[in-house]
């Protein structure tokens, strides 16, 4: 949950930890990278994109299905990143997640992105109207681009200039993430597919 008072770190009274059962077990730690289990996480409102680990603990190997409810999270997209298959799987509109987990910890494999409803991390009014659907973002460092299908085509990054800065081949992608080293600021991110279809958003660089 959220509270303006809050830090990315251990918050006392606040954050509590995971009390374990028997059988399957979720839970996460602080985005700050502190090495402690919690079942329950409070993390600051004043953010523009969070990515929280999620652990998963269970003792019989097989598909599980996996129930999130987001309706207390005041964000504009919230996403599970499968780090193994490069998934993101947006919670926005599903709300159970299958996996297939091995018997034991699995403890870096996924990771929940929550992106800022703030328009200092992303402006919706600069977001052409397109045949291409998805989301562009950034989050610790790497460009995020999240589209509803496959594309075959280029990512063009420019600044507030014009000028061209970096350029990114997608090949026959939905999800892409990719690190740009350009400096901190606003960015114009354009995908583009071979037909000519395209998706252009106003992006913060951080």
């Amino acid at each position: 949950y959220f509270n303006d008072n809050m830090t990315n770190d251990v918050d006392a009274g606040y954050d509590a930890r995971k009390m374990m059962n028997e059988k399957i077990n979720i839970f996460t730690n602080a985005p700050s990278g502190e090495d402690i289990d919690f079942g329950v996480l409070a993390l600051p409102t004043d953010y523009n994109a969070l990515t929280i680990p999620v652990q998963m603990d269970v003792v019989e190997a097989g598909r599980h299905t996996i129930t999130f409810s987001i309706d207390n999270i005041n964000a504009n997209s919230t996403y599970l990143k499968d780090k193994e298959s490069g998934e993101m799987i947006n919670l926005n509109r599903v709300s159970e997640v299958k996996v297939d987990l091995e018997a034991g910890l699995t403890d870096d494999r996924f990771e929940l992105i929550i992106k800022s409803n703030s328009n200092i991390f992303t402006v919706a009014s600069e977001q052409e109207s397109t045949s291409l659907k998805g989301t562009i973002f950034n989050i610790n460092a790497d460009m995020v681009i999240n589209l509803e299908e496959a594309c075959q085509g280029d990512v063009t990054i420019y600044n507030l200039a014009g000028q061209t800065v970096y350029n990114e081949t997608i090949a026959g992608e939905k999800n892409k993430t990719f690190n740009t080293n350009l400096p901190n600021g606003y960015y114009i991110v354009k995908v583009q597919n071979t037909q000519g279809e395209n998706l252009t958003e106003k992006v913060f660089i951080k």
